[in-house]
């Protein structure tokens, strides 16, 4: 499987924008961008370089491993200035590096809940947060993003499994 990267963060110039990238060939990152690797779930400021050895930026890199992570996968963040021609240089690299691309829209959830991280109603709730433009919309999408409605259904299927049972015993 692809390593996916995009903006998790405004495409417009921004002070600073967030690359988020997820999959398997995250440890590259560092040689394709010739920095010193970082420790994990630590933010650490690197000095990024094309493969001209030009810089790009001084970025705050934040490595965070799999399986606890957005997507349940290997997760770096690179936190940029937020100039469009300092993101199109870091999308055209990453682009260009075998295994890696784009990410689809929805792929960060998509990977989350194939991995166990989000089940289906959460994922949802999640997509509904993000298009919540009231306080009741807020609410609602919320509380089925943190598992509210998962938890009704398990404990509806854990009622209907023991009542099956009982009718078979009888």
């Amino acid at each position: 499987m692809d390593t996916i990267f995009s903006s998790a963060s405004s495409s417009q110039k921004s002070a600073i924008k967030i690359i988020r990238i997820s999959g398997s060939k995250i440890k590259n990152i560092p040689q394709i961008f010739s920095f010193k690797p970082t420790q994990p779930r630590v933010a650490s400021l690197r000095k990024i370089y094309d493969s001209e050895n030009n810089i790009i930026d001084n970025a705050l890199i934040i490595y965070f491993p799999g399986p606890k992570t957005v997507t349940g996968e290997d997760v770096l963040e690179l936190h940029i200035h937020g100039s469009t021609i300092i993101e199109k240089k870091m999308y055209s690299i990453l682009s260009k590096t075998k295994g890696f691309r784009m990410a689809a829209r929805g792929e960060f959830t998509k990977r989350a809940f194939l991995n166990g991280i989000l089940d289906l109603t959460q994922a949802e709730g999640l997509h509904d947060l993000i298009n919540s433009e009231t306080e009741n919309q807020f609410k609602i999408s919320m509380s089925q993003f943190q598992g509210t409605l998962s938890s009704k259904i398990y404990s509806w299927r854990n009622d209907v499994i023991w009542l099956l049972s009982k009718l078979e015993a009888l």
